[in-house]
C-alpha cells in the first residue's frame, strides 16, 4: 500500500535582520516546488538578490514534520543546478533535488506533510560583540519579575501553570517551535517546556541550554532557580533574530526540586532519535552575591580536591563575588569556549572553574541540577551556579526575592551565557523562504522516534526515603534490582518481578542509610543495565 504525503508550502518572509549596518542579508522570493514522480525529482524554482552584489552560497532543506525540524538528509551529489558557492543575484534560478523515496517513507513517522526551504548565505561575519550589546538589563529585570513566585504544582498551581503559559508564549513570539514533555508522576503530570530552533547547516547537531523552572513549596525561587530562566529567555529574544549553522534546544525542566525528575525523564524519553547533542549549559541559581568577607563556603573536602581554588578564596576572604562553572572531562572544552568568551567580552566576570572526576559520583554535591542526567549518558555539560546553600543565606526560604538578587552580577552572567551559546550555533547571515504545495507518494515505512532499551532511572535522585525506578524493557521479563555501595559492595537484592515490555515504575520500599549507592538492572538473570547512581538522603 502506498501512503500519499502532501508537501505542504508556505510563504514565509523573514524580514530583514539588523545584523550589519553596512551589509544586508541577502533575499529570497517566488519559491516554487515542482514534483516529478517519473523521475523522483523535486525542482524548486526562486530568485535570488543580495543587495551589495556578494556572491553567495545557497542550498536547500526538507522537513517532514511541517517545518519543526529540517533534518532529513541532503546529499549533496543528489543535486544539480543553482546551489552551492558563487552564486550571483538573479531571477529565475533553479535546484533540481533527486529524492530518495525510502528515505523519505523513514523519515516520515507518519506524518503527512514535506516541506522543501531555500536557504541563501553571503558569508558576511556576524560579530559576537553584537550579541553581548544586544543583552537588555530591563528586559531581564521585567522577566524576573515576571517569574517570582511559587512555581510549585501543589502549593500554588495556577501560578506555575501562568509560567507555563508564558514560556510557550515566548517561543511562539520567537517562531521557535515548541511542546510539553514529560509522563505522569506520582498523579502529577509533568510539564517540560521545550523550544527548538532548526539550524541552517548541520540541524542534527544541537546545543543544548536548560533551568528548571520549579520551586519548592513555600518560596518564591527568584535566584532558585528565576535567574536561571531569564538567561534561556534572553537568548530565545536574541538569538531567534538569527539563523544558525547548527541548531539549539531550549529546556525549562519541571520537577528538578524533587530529585531531576524532569530532566532524567527526558534524556530517557525525550531526545529525537536523529538528535547529536554536542552539549549543554545549565543554569541553576545566577544571581547570588556579595563582597562581604566570610559569605562564601564550600562543601567538605573542596581543600583537598581542588586546593589551587581553596587558596584562592582564602587569599579573598571568602567573598562570593565569582560565578561556579563545573564540568566534567567532556566538557573541557566547552568549559574553554565559556571562560574565553568571558574574558573577551565579560572581564569584569570572575569565574572558578571544578572538574569533576567522572560524572560527579564521589561529589553527590556537584550533581544536584539537571546537568547531571546528561553526564550520565555522556552529554558534554557545564553547570553555572552561584552555589546555592553555601553562598545564598535564603536558598528554599521565602526570602528568594529579587531583592536579594545583584542584577550586575547577573546581567553578566547572561552576557557571557547567551554569547557562548551563539558562538556554539555558529551565527549565520543568511535568508531562508520555504516553497509551495505539493503531493508526493511515499511507501509506508515508519521509525521509532526512539527506540525502547533495556535500562533502570532512579527518582527521585537524590531520593528522601521514597525511591521509585523507571524501567524500560525491549521485552517482558523477570526482574531483579541490585543494590551496591560505592565500594561495590551488595547491599540489597530484590525479589524477582514479572515486568511488561515498554516503560513502567518499580516502586523500592525497603530501607537504605544516608548515602550513595549503585542500582543494576537484572532480567531473566542477566544484568542488563549497571552502575546507575542513587543519592539517598533522609529528611531530619
Amino acid at each position: 500500500m502506498k501512503k500519499v504525503f502532501l508537501i505542504t508550502v508556505i510563504l514565509v518572509f523573514l524580514s530583514p535582520i539588523d545584523i550589519c549596518s553596512q551589509n544586508q542579508i541577502p533575499t529570497i522570493t517566488n519559491v516554487v516546488a515542482n514534483l516529478n514522480t517519473s523521475n523522483q525529482t523535486i525542482s524548486v524554482d526562486f530568485d535570488l538578490y543580495d543587495e551589495e552584489g556578494d556572491e553567495m552560497e545557497v542550498w536547500i532543506q526538507a522537513s517532514v514534520d511541517g517545518g519543526q525540524t529540517w533534518v532529513v538528509p541532503i546529499i549533496a551529489d543528489s543535486l544539480s543546478g543553482d546551489y552551492g558557492d558563487f552564486i550571483l543575484s538573479g531571477n529565475g534560478k533553479s535546484i533540481i533535488w533527486s529524492y530518495d523515496e525510502s528515505l523519505l517513507s523513514n523519515y516520515s513517522q507518519g506524518l503527512t506533510t514535506l516541506q522543501i526551504r531555500v536557504i541563501s548565505d553571503d558569508h558576511i561575519e556576524i560579530p559576537l560583540s553584537d550579541i553581548v550589546a544586544k543583552i537588555d538589563s530591563a528586559r531581564i529585570v521585567s522577566s524576573l519579575y515576571q517569574y517570582e513566585g511559587i512555581r510549585h504544582h501543589n502549593a500554588d498551581p495556577a501560578f506555575k501553570n501562568k509560567i507555563i503559559d508564558s514560556l510557550e508564549t515566548l517561543f511562539d513570539q520567537a517562531d521557535i517551535y515548541n511542546y510539553r514533555h514529560g509522563p505522569m508522576y506520582g498523579g502529577y503530570q509533568i510539564k517540560n517546556i521545550i523550544g527548538f530552533s532548526s539550524g541552517t547547516r548541520n540541524p542534527k547537531n544541537s546545543w543544548l541550554t536548560s533551568a528548571h523552572y520549579d520551586t519548592v513549596d513555600n518560596s518564591p525561587g527568584t535566584d532558585d532557580n528565576g535567574t536561571g530562566m531569564v538567561a534561556i529567555v534572553e537568548a530565545v529574544k536574541i538569538l531567534s533574530d538569527y539563523n544558525t549553522k547548527n541548531s539549539l534546544r531550549y529546556l525549562f525542566f519541571d520537577l528538578e526540586e524533587y530529585g531531576l525528575v524532569g530532566s532524567q525523564f527526558y534524556v530517557t524519553t525525550g531526545a529525537p532519535f536523529w538528535e547529536n547533542m554536542q552539549g549543554l549549559i545549565n543554569m541553576d541559581m545566577i544571581g547570588y552575591y556579595s563582597e562581604e568577607p566570610n559569605s562564601q563556603t564550600l562543601p567538605f573536602g573542596f581543600d583537598f580536591l581542588y586546593p589551587e581554588m581553596y587558596n584562592a578564596l582564602v587569599d579573598d576572604s571568602w567573598r562570593a563575588n565569582w560565578l561556579g562553572s563545573i564540568f566534567n572531562n567532556s566538557a573541557t572544552s566547552l568549559n574553554a569556549d565559556f571562560t574565553d568568551v568571558a574574558a573577551t567580552y565579560v572581564p569584569d566576570l570572575k569565574i572558578h572553574g571544578i572538574t569533576v572526576p567522572g560524572n560527579g559520583e564521589a561529589l553527590p554535591d556537584l550533581r544536584r541540577s539537571d546537568h547531571a542526567p546528561f553526564w550520565d549518558i555522556g552529554v558534554p555539560s557545564l553547570f553555572l551556579t552561584d552555589c546555592a546553600n553555601f553562598r545564598n543565606p535564603y536558598y528554599h526560604t521565602p526570602l528568594d526575592v529579587i531583592s536579594t538578587v545583584n542584577i550586575d552580577f547577573l546581567i553578566n552572567n547572561i552576557k557571557a551565557i547567551v554569547t557562548t551559546l551563539a558562538l556554539k550555533a555558529e551565527l549565520e547571515h543568511s535568508a531562508k523562504m520555504e516553497s509551495n504545495t505539493m503531493e508526493i507518494e511515499l511507501p509506508l515505512s515508519t521509525i521509532e522516534l526512539k527506540p525502547i532499551l533495556n535500562s533502570i532511572v532512579s527518582f527521585p535522585n537524590p531520593s528522601h526515603g521514597v525511591q521509585d525506578f523507571q524501567i524500560s524493557l525491549i521485552d517482558e521479563g523477570m526482574v531483579k534490582l541490585i543494590i551496591t555501595d560505592m565500594t561495590g559492595r551488595i547491599i540489597d537484592i530484590t525479589s524477582s518481578k514479572l515486568m511488561p515490555s515498554g516503560q513502567s515504575i518499580y516502586n523500592y520500599s525497603n530501607h537504605l542509610s544516608n548515602g550513595s549507592y549503585y542500582v543494576s538492572l537484572e532480567l531473566d538473570g542477566r544484568v542488563v543495565s549497571s552502575n546507575n547512581l542513587i543519592i539517598y538522603t533522609h529528611k531530619h
